[in-house]
């Protein structure tokens, strides 16, 4: 916009050339604006481009052309319009051409998808810790791993003395987060607790679940807390404690007087497909308000080679008698659509023609 000096000189040398002031400025009504600066007269129209000032009636203001538009309430045209610009929103610019929508920007890539971690063996038995006495129990966690445990105890010291009484696993299944970089070995595995899957085989072998009832009064059978694994070392890969090898009450038996839990990381394969317990940084658990005596030898019972607890086998009576730990590999097969060498590579066990996971 003109500044009012501008604009007053312009009219002055108007006056001159048409030959009366008066037609351009004498009836022009000026108000001194509220912050005092000086009044501005209407507009006077300015042709650009070099063209000289069309010569006029003095008398008659000069008509309004086309692309020139009024301010409402004044007499005089103001310079012509500039065409609006619509930005890619369809809002009215001030570029002076008609606008291209601006590109969109590339949709985020979706984000890596969860893969459960798979139970990938049999379990193979360890070596048993203790006897056979009392009765068998199977207990599995289907399609998950172990993560802790529940045990009962008898924290008298009559007749039977202190020993613990049962061992129920605690299970939990197992997601794959691969990492936002693509980087599969870089992939964490989380744990996601699961009751619902441990399942007690009843057969001609085992037994059910286990009772829960106290078989005899000299007997005291007392909960303790759950021990579960920590983050860092998700998984349970074994159990270790102090025990009696031969109860001093009981002839054939032992008595397990404590139990610590051995856990351990996980470590996913370059391919992103094998999950392995790492063979390093193992932790042995136990809670401090947990019952605990002390026993005549130690004993260690633990899965190797990446392997991982998926079930126990638990003889029991009146006391914990022994145990056997099954030990399972793992892995997180690719799902349908992600690229496969062959068919073990892939969740639904098909690798298709065109070398991706089928459905």
């Amino acid at each position: 916009m003109f500044r009012p000096n501008a604009v007053t000189s312009i009219a002055a040398g108007l006056c001159l050339l048409g030959g009366s002031c008066q037609a351009l400025t004498g009836s022009v009504d000026v108000v001194t604006p509220p912050d005092g600066r000086a009044p501005m007269p209407d507009p006077v129209v300015i042709e650009t481009g070099g063209t000289p000032v069309p010569e006029t009636d003095a008398r008659q203001p000069p008509a309004p052309s086309a692309g020139v538009i009024e301010v409402p309430g004044a007499g005089a045209p103001l310079l012509p319009a500039m065409p609006p610009l619509n930005d890619a929103a369809g809002a009215v610019s001030d570029a002076g051409v008609p606008g291209e929508p601006d590109a969109a920007p590339p949709p985020p890539p979706p984000p890596p998808a969860l893969r459960p971690v798979l139970v990938a063996s049999a379990a193979s038995d360890l070596e048993r810790v203790g006897e056979e006495g009392g009765e068998p129990h199977l207990g599995v966690c289907e399609g998950g791993v172990v993560i802790g445990i529940r045990p009962t105890a008898n924290p008298s010291e009559e007749t039977f003395g202190q020993r613990v009484t049962f061992v129920e696993p605690l299970c939990g299944t197992l997601i794959l987060e691969p990492s936002s970089d693509g980087d599969l070995a870089s992939s964490r595995v989380s744990v996601a607790p699961d009751d619902a899957i441990l399942m007690w085989e009843e057969s001609d072998e085992f037994q059910g679940p286990p009772v829960t009832e106290v078989p005899d009064p000299r007997l005291v059978w007392v909960p303790q807390p759950p021990t579960v694994c920590p983050e860092a070392t998700p998984v349970l890969v074994g159990l270790a404690g102090e025990y009696d090898p031969a109860a001093p009450d009981s002839t054939g038996t032992s008595a397990i007087r404590s139990v610590v839990i051995e856990c351990a990381p996980l470590a996913v394969a370059p391919d992103g497909i094998e999950v392995r317990a790492s063979a390093l940084g193992h932790q042995l658990v136990a809670r401090g308000d947990s019952f605990a005596a002390d026993g005549a030898a130690e004993y260690a019972s633990s899965c190797a080679d990446g392997a991982v607890t998926t079930r126990m086998v638990l003889h029991a009576g009146f006391w914990l008698d022994g145990f056997v730990l099954g030990c399972s590999s793992l892995a997180s097969p690719h799902l349908a659509g992600e690229p496969c060498a062959d068919a073990g590579e892939c969740q639904s066990g098909v690798c298709g023609a065109d070398a991706t996971c089928q459905p």
